[in-house]
């Protein structure tokens, strides 16, 4: 799938007509093995052909200085073979991926990035906030400005930060941490003039997340209404990276079914999380059960949260007093949501919501803006709207404008105490006492690190894997 095409795809399609007429006349129902392999070969370039990798000017071949004081020196050289993969992760697109995007799934991106490694030839979304804390240790400032620049001229062209720097991404995103990613390079380096140009794609990010298939109208147990988040990709086919498996995985389907399964297996792509039994039925459930988008995060909700908080931070260092004012707003009206919501005392934690459909009744102010969607002034208006709509997308989903009840899924996960992290109760409170000693009874914390989850289920982000994997 990552393969940059050789040809203009209209020469490719010609060629390969040419190819099954060839054997459909000749009675054969396949083209043979050899033939394919040729064809392949004659009219794909190798993946990763389409990139270029050059040395990055700040790397030091002593390493950081920080790894002087480290002892035993084993370690010193433990953490320096580990800073040599800096060279080894190192990316950027070649000039063919912006003169003819139609021959590659590959983005085009302005600067240099830092791809996972493994099979993963691309830059992503959540990765990149972890990437560029660790730039930023090793004294590579550049290197982690230049990333997020990456991922703000992404907003410029869809609206949003894509799960990866790939044209099958372009139909979900991943977890909110644009604004974190800026607030670390600005502590890092104070820049005025980065939260200029960073605030306006920040707000419309954040319009995307508060809008359209992602935000939902829940209800409390005394009828009052608020607004939350989901992950909710736009897409209802197989997704191609995993093309084969999806389809397996829907095999015996009815078409309804089998489109609403595919948007919940993107749609858990788009939390980071793919894939764990967050998303199943129940734990011992497996990924036939998937039900992502009938679940209302408490860990994306709070990073919103966050994402509010910073945005009004940033915003009133810049002198944009309504956009500050604005966002001061959002996140309280925000965090008492996942507050009131999302809060459960007896486990210290903030569990994911599941939906409970109440059939005919309507939205408060359906059609209007969201609560949780700014006003915003004219100097934080995003320079373009989000365009180039994702191919395989159905719209919106027939619930939208719904008000739904709503329960806690009682399971352990990391994931619900995200919201320590992102400020969601007062530092010292009570709340945050409970909230560190629910984690502390969570049976998470191990020895080695924070399990993902307590179920062995045999995904990634399951036990025993570590957070993160």
């Amino acid at each position: 799938v990552d393969m940059p095409l050789r040809v203009p795809c209209a020469q490719l399609l010609d060629a390969w007509a040419l190819l099954e007429a060839k054997y459909a006349h000749s009675g054969k129902p396949h083209v043979p093995l050899q033939e394919l392999t040729e064809f392949v070969s004659n009219h794909f370039a190798e993946p990763s052909s389409d990139l270029e990798a050059p040395r990055p000017a700040e790397l030091l071949p002593e390493g950081p200085a920080f790894l002087q004081q480290v002892q035993p020196r084993e370690m010193a050289e433990f953490g320096k073979t580990v800073y040599s993969l800096w060279r080894l992760l190192y990316r950027k697109t070649s000039s063919s991926v912006a003169e003819q995007p139609e021959r590659h799934t590959l983005l085009a991106l302005p600067h240099p990035f830092i791809i996972p490694g493994d099979r993963f030839r691309e830059c992503y979304y959540w990765d990149s906030y972890w990437v560029i804390r660790g730039l930023l240790a090793c004294g590579m400032h550049d290197s982690a400005h230049q990333l997020l620049l990456n991922l703000l001229s992404l907003v410029d062209t869809f609206g949003f930060v894509p799960n990866g720097a790939r044209t099958y991404y372009t139909n979900r995103s991943q977890p909110p941490l644009l604004s974190a990613m800026v607030a670390a390079c600005h502590q890092a380096a104070p820049s005025p003039q980065l939260l200029r140009q960073a605030l306006p794609r920040l707000v419309s990010t954040w319009r995307w997340w508060t809008s359209g298939d992602k935000m939902l109208t829940v209800c409390s147990a005394d009828g009052s209404t608020y607004r939350l988040s989901r992950y909710c990709a736009d897409w209802t086919q197989p997704r191609p990276e995993s093309y084969r498996e999806d389809l397996a995985l829907a095999a015996g389907l009815a078409p309804a079914a089998a489109q609403q399964l595919y948007r919940d297996l993107a749609s858990a792509a788009e939390s980071g999380w793919d894939f764990s039994t967050r998303w199943f039925q129940d734990e011992g459930s497996g990924l036939a059960s998937i039900q992502t988008t009938k679940i209302v995060p408490a860990d994306l909700n709070a990073l919103l949260y966050k994402t509010a908080c910073d945005i009004a931070s940033f915003a009133k260092e810049v002198g944009d007093v309504d956009t500050a004012a604005a966002f001061e707003q959002h996140a309280i009206t925000l965090r008492h949501a996942i507050n009131e919501l999302m809060w459960c005392q007896e486990d210290g934690c903030w569990h994911d919501l599941l939906l409970q459909q109440e059939p005919g009744q309507q939205a408060v102010g359906g059609g209007q803006q969201h609560e949780h969607e700014p006003q915003t002034t004219s100097s934080t208006r995003a320079q373009h709207e989000p365009g180039q709509q994702a191919v395989g997308g159905s719209g919106r989903p027939p619930d939208a404008g719904t008000v739904y009840s709503v329960v806690h899924l009682r399971r352990t996960y990391a994931s619900n105490w995200v919201g320590l992290w992102c400020g969601c109760c007062d530092a010292g409170s009570d709340q945050a006492a409970a909230a560190v000693c629910g984690l502390q009874a969570s049976g998470l914390i191990q020895a080695a690190g924070v399990l993902t989850s307590l179920y062995p289920s045999g995904e990634q982000w399951d036990a025993p894997n570590a957070w993160p994997p």
